[in-house]
Order: C-alpha cells, then structure tokens, then sequence
C-alpha cells in the first residue's frame, strides 16, 4: 500500500501539462508557456470572429426591416 505524506509541500500545477511547479510560477517551461500563449491567441482570434459573424447577422436580418416602410 502506498504510504500518503501527512503534509504536501505548497505547490501548484503547470497550466498545460500539470506537472509540479513551485507556487511563483504559472508554467513548468518555455515551451508551455508559448503553447499557453497560442492558445490564448487562437481564443482571442475566435472570439473576434464570431462578434463579427454576430454582427453581420445582426445587420442581415434588421437592416432590411428598417427600409420596408
């Protein structure tokens, strides 16, 4: 049976790949922090896209309704 320490030391977890880091850091490496920080691109770009998707849709569906008078 594995014996569990009565007390872990402060840690916290790599934010890509989980692995044991100490508690003034937010990444294990550089390359997790550049994954980190691609992703977080792509994310930004998606949600750009679709506020923009949105309001083409917006436009589509209520301008016409504003010129039928």
């Amino acid at each position: 049976m594995v014996e569990i320490p009565k007390e872990t030391p402060e840690h916290k977890h790599c934010m890509i790949c989980g692995k044991s880091i100490s508690v003034d850091k937010d990444f294990c490496s550089d390359k997790c922090r550049d994954e980190y920080n691609g992703i977080m691109k792509r994310r930004k770009r998606s949600n750009y896209i679709m506020i923009i998707v949105l309001i083409i849709l917006m436009a589509v569906l209520f301008v016409p309704m504003l010129f039928q008078a």
